[in-house]
């Protein structure tokens, strides 16, 4: 059996190819595991405290394309709801800002 050049060359461009596929879906696999695990953690929180809820969907009136535990964690503090992590490039909100946005909605409800 003979194989020339040009076939062994497209083996092993296709070799390539799989194996930047693989890495690539692995990379991606890992990613939205975190991110699934930080979406699980603000769930739980929010579950635990309404006002890290307020404080969540506050954040989401101020950046309507972000999503808790996605693009930022908000934790519970001896303060109140406070960001504990910002994954956006925009920089987080100022903590006054938020509390302004969670007046200003329950103003709204009563």
């Amino acid at each position: 059996m003979y194989i020339d050049a040009l076939t062994i060359s497209a083996i092993l461009v296709s070799l390539a190819v799989l194996i930047a596929v693989v890495v690539i879906v692995q990379r991606t696999r890992r990613q939205m595991h975190e991110e699934l695990r930080r979406f699980l953690i603000q769930q739980d929180h929010i579950r635990q405290n309404p006002g890290c809820g307020e404080y969540c969907e506050a954040i989401c009136t101020l950046f309507p394309a972000s999503c808790p535990g996605i693009d930022f964690l908000v934790h519970n503090t001896q303060e109140g709801p406070r960001i504990a992590q910002w994954h956006m490039k925009a920089p987080p909100p100022r903590h006054e800002e938020v509390q302004r946005v969670v007046h200003t909605k329950k103003a709204k409800r009563l």
